[in-house]
């Protein structure tokens, strides 16, 4: 792994860490209480943030690998192709755990759908952004 790439990584995971802490710590967690199925022993008081920062980093190294790969290294390069990753994972995880689990409401489903696909958006717009870094800008002449 290259030092761009791992600082991409790393940068992307504390973005997520701290994004998510805000979106679904703070702005959504009373939507997912009320559309989750609970039963006893469901949730964590409290979450185990390390394991929390460790998989945002899993995700945010492999988008940035998928960017290196992709030569992505623009924000909107980089959010635009996260976004559509993280539409289509989120819908492989939802659809599969709706499929088989009596865990939460399609509302939720739904929501957690969009939301989930624009924060990999602006997660992957930050993690194309370090990869960029450095670069001079591509000039035309006329």
């Amino acid at each position: 792994m290259n030092t761009k790439l791992f600082l991409a990584a790393i940068g992307g995971a504390v973005a997520s860490f701290l994004l998510g802490w805000l979106v679904f710590g703070m702005l959504l967690a009373d939507f997912f209480k009320t559309n989750t199925i609970v039963y006893e022993g469901l949730t964590k008081e409290p979450p185990v943030l390390w394991a929390v920062f460790l998989g945002g980093l899993c995700s945010t190294t492999l988008l940035a690998w998928i960017f290196s790969k992709m030569g992505i290294t623009s924000f909107m390069k980089g959010a635009t192709t996260a976004l559509w990753i993280g539409f289509l994972l989120t819908a492989w995880y939802y659809l599969s755990m709706y499929a088989f689990m009596n865990l939460f409401t399609s509302k939720l489903m739904l929501t957690e759908l969009v939301v989930e696909s624009l924060f990999t958006a602006v997660i992957g717009g930050i993690v194309g952004a370090i990869l960029g870094m450095g670069k001079k800008p591509v000039t035309t002449t006329a």
